[in-house]
C-alpha cells in the first residue's frame, strides 16, 4: 500500500488518533535518572490495551 493511500485512509477516518508520549517525555522528569527499562516494560501491557494510535519512545 502506498504512502498516499495510507494518508488518504487516515484523512477519511472520522476517528481521532491519540499519540502517547509518556515513555518519551518521562525521561525529562525527576524519574529520568531513576526509571529503569524494566520499570517501563512493566507498563507496556496496559499501554497496549489502551489502544493508542501511536507511541513515541
Amino acid at each position: 500500500m502506498s504512502l498516499a493511500v495510507k494518508v488518504q485512509r487516515l484523512l477519511d477516518t472520522p476517528e481521532v488518533g491519540i499519540a502517547d508520549t509518556t515513555l518519551r517525555d518521562a525521561h525529562q522528569s525527576l524519574w529520568a535518572t531513576r526509571m529503569t527499562n524494566e520499570m517501563a516494560l512493566g507498563a507496556f501491557p496496559e499501554i497496549d490495551e489502551a489502544g493508542f494510535f501511536s507511541l513515541e519512545v
